[in-house]
């Protein structure tokens, strides 16, 4: 992932974190314009949609902020 995507990633996150979705998709739709951030962008929408609960491990790699304790949990379950 190149910087700026990283960047975009980590402000998309903050933003579904906080509940702004809307301006979280202003970031996704950065990442979904390059091949290597489409794969992020797609996870990303796919926590908007419901359909995932938390950011897997290989996300917090990328310096995300943790995932909250009731999603920890769920993964873990899992």
């Amino acid at each position: 992932m190149l910087p700026g995507e990283r960047w975009c990633y980590l402000m998309a996150r903050v933003l579904l974190q906080q509940g702004q979705n809307d301006r979280a998709l202003m970031f996704i739709g950065e990442l979904m314009q390059t091949c290597t951030g489409r794969p992020h962008a797609r996870r990303l929408l796919a926590e908007i949609d419901g359909s995932i609960a938390a950011p897997l491990a290989n996300a917090n790699d990328l310096g995300s902020v943790p995932a909250s304790a009731h999603a920890a949990e769920i993964h873990r379950k899992t």
